[in-house]
């Protein structure tokens, strides 16, 4: 995949050949396990990517952060409950009148409409404002300002969603 970031070979032959033009939809989400079996059966039925990983996730800790917060203020998943991450590593075809990034987007709506969180290592589409409400936004804003007060380093909403 970075290869190809970088180069863009398969993109050109895909061109060359009148295909259509693809989206990296490549995510690991946590799902509340309540809730697992109404993703598969959208993302299925939305995004027929597969295989998919399944792997079960629980926040173990009971230790609030400072102040009492969550304990991972910035990743919110609820102490004891049972998550599963959903992996799914792949590209799906840009649809006539479509945009890249629409479904990429339309995973991580899913995924906040039945509690859910994305990871960030990949692409992400969220607006300022929707990104810092849902991964610790002001939590963020204090570590940040006291561990660089300068703001010499780029925000997490720059790398996460800016790629920088």
């Amino acid at each position: 995949m970075a290869f190809e970031q970088r180069h863009g070979w398969v993109s050109a032959y895909r061109r060359a050949r009148g295909r259509a033009p693809q989206e990296r939809v490549i995510q690991d989400v946590e799902i509340p396990l309540a809730r697992t079996a109404d993703f598969l059966r959208w993302f299925q039925r939305e995004v027929p990517i597969e295989p998919v990983w399944l792997c079960p996730v629980r926040l173990r800790t009971s230790t609030p952060a400072p102040g009492g917060g969550p304990p991972w203020p910035l990743y919110p998943m609820r102490v004891g409950e049972d998550y599963v991450n959903v992996g799914f590593w792949s590209a799906v075809d840009i649809p006539p009148g479509g945009h890249h990034g629409d479904t990429n987007r339309a995973i991580e709506e899913q995924v906040h409409a039945l509690g859910g969180h994305k990871g960030l290592y990949s692409e992400s589409f969220f607006d300022e404002a929707t990104f810092e409400q849902r991964y610790g936004g002001a939590a963020y804003g204090t570590v940040k300002r006291r561990y660089d007060p300068d703001g010499r380093l780029p925000t997490l909403y720059d790398k996460a969603v800016r790629a920088r």
